[in-house]
């Protein structure tokens, strides 16, 4: 695997099959206790779309920083833009 070149998946929103891969992995977090990526950051080329997953309902405050300025500086994306979403009542299985 080459770390320069992100993973490409294809997304599908309602039913429309995109032709080429529309999404990138562009940066994973470091393993946790159980072997995982503790965090995944996706978006599409046009920086129109990113996704900050989690395996945990919360992010800490060091970690969140840190990938909010990647995002800015090496990934070239607006993070004001950025919509939290709350994860009440979720748990980690």
């Amino acid at each position: 695997m080459d770390e320069d070149v992100p993973a490409k998946l294809s997304v599908v929103f309602f039913g429309s099959v995109p032709k080429t891969p529309n999404y990138w992995i562009m940066d994973l977090g470091p393993l946790n206790d159980d072997g995982l990526y503790s965090y995944a950051l996706v978006g599409n080329a046009l920086r129109e779309s990113l996704y900050i997953l989690n395996r945990e309902p919360t992010m800490d405050n060091a970690t969140l920083t840190y990938v909010l300025d990647w995002l800015e500086n090496k990934a070239g994306y607006n993070t004001d833009k950025l919509k939290y979403t709350t994860q009440e009542g979720c748990t980690y299985h």
